[in-house]
């Protein structure tokens, strides 16, 4: 997770099922909290196996509702059982930022290009 920099890693079946997820929130509250050791404490024993799961077709603000909702920073995406991608509240607050952006330098153009009524006075 350090190496990629990545806070959340899917964890898969062999026929590439996601079977959990584990986060630095897992390692922190199930492994150091734990005094467990990291280098031999198998996944699937501190993994979050209940998995909130967003699918392909779900809108940005609903993803952003649910992680709130659910106290989520990570959201696997799916495509029926299989993992397609792994979406993180940062890379939608970001993505959202850049739609503000550019909603917004449009607004100007707009702005810019149309002339300014002139009022007596």
């Amino acid at each position: 997770m350090t190496e990629h920099n990545v806070g959340a890693l899917a964890v898969l079946s062999s026929g590439d099922t996601l079977e959990g997820i584990f986060t630095e929130r897992d390692l922190m509250t199930r492994v150091v909290h734990e005094s467990k050791d990291p280098a031999t404490t198998p996944l699937r024993e501190v993994m979050t196996a209940d998995v909130v799961v967003a699918t392909q077709d779900m809108e940005r603000r609903h993803a952003l509702h649910l992680m709130e909702e659910k106290h989520i920073r990570h959201l696997p995406v799916s495509d029926g059982d299989h993992l397609v991608g792994m979406v993180s509240m940062r890379d939608l607050l970001r993505f959202e930022e850049q739609v503000k952006d550019q909603q917004l330098q449009q607004m100007r153009e707009y702005v810019q290009e149309r002339p300014y009524p002139r009022y007596p006075g």
